[in-house]
């Protein structure tokens, strides 16, 4: 049985719309000018999904000056990883002059990531696609977990615990990489 892997924007509107949407905390987010370390081809995809879920955090949570931050992060990274096109600078146009405009800033990151996906799924870039989607799933339940406190039989931890599904899943699809070089 093959379980989609939920997009970081996904997740968190599941989050917000659940009880967390006055959440303004960006405490426990990767600290966005940390990219410079990473110098690895694996890293950066790696990274590239985590900046993709702390951009989708920020947007949907209507944190727009940190939305800002976060986008010219993951511009950097998708760069050096091979999506440029996918996230040109008409992109950011849109994305400053949609600060104040949830919806639309939601509409602009997912396209982001759905774009980036497509990039590299078209270019048969299969191991970095990978990477990109675990470090997106990954950070998506970690901020998940931050913002919600445990309460037995509450949705979010029903959520939760259905993603064992989808972990299942992602390593399955990264095992078929394991040997990959690059």
């Amino acid at each position: 049985t093959f379980f989609q892997v939920p997009s970081p924007g996904e997740m968190l509107t599941f989050i917000k719309m659940i009880g967390g949407k006055n959440n303004k905390n960006t405490s426990f987010l990767y600290i966005f000018d940390n990219q410079k370390n990473y110098t690895d081809h694996k890293s950066k995809a790696l990274n590239f999904g985590i900046y993709s879920c702390d951009l989708s955090y920020c947007s949907i949570f209507e944190i727009g000056s940190e939305a800002l931050k976060y986008f010219k992060t993951v511009k950097q990274l998708g760069d050096q990883i091979g999506v440029s096109s996918a996230i040109n600078p008409e992109v950011l146009k849109r994305l400053e002059g949609n600060l104040g405009n949830v919806d639309s800033l939601s509409v602009i990151t997912d396209d982001i990531y759905f774009s980036s996906f497509e990039t590299l799924e078209s270019g048969k870039q299969g191991p970095t696609l990978s990477l990109v989607v675990a470090g997106g799933w990954i950070e998506s339940l970690y901020i998940a977990i931050n913002l919600t406190k445990y309460e037995e039989g509450s949705p979010v931890v029903a959520r939760l615990a259905d993603q064992k599904f989808t972990l299942d899943n992602l390593i399955e699809n990264l095992k078929k990489y394991e040997s990959d070089e690059h």
